[in-house]
């Protein structure tokens, strides 16, 4: 029978982790980025689809940007949240 010999080189383990590791962060900082555009984008396709008057207020307020090297926010800014929250219950003679 044979002996078996495994020899480990912890620092070269180490350095191909290293690669391996700016590699994978890398593919999941394009990953979240390219994960903020589509919600952009699938946010404006349902609002081009599904809102008529209040259309162009809500797109005009929606917002995509890039706050830290990994971090994308999709946002409503205020004009548009009723939008989304509603209104408070009320008389609509003033609205009208």
């Amino acid at each position: 029978m044979n002996n078996l010999k495994f020899t480990i080189n912890a620092e070269e383990m180490a350095a191909a982790f290293g690669d391996m590791k700016q590699a994978v962060e890398t593919a999941l900082t394009k990953g979240v980025q390219a994960l903020a555009s589509m919600t952009h984008q699938k946010t404006i396709e349902l609002a081009n689809a599904k809102l008529k008057t209040t259309r162009k207020i809500y797109t005009d307020n929606l917002s995509f940007e890039q706050v830290a090297p990994s971090i994308w926010v999709v946002s409503l800014s205020e004009p548009a949240l009723w939008i989304e929250e509603g209104r408070k219950a009320g008389s609509m003679v003033d609205d009208l």
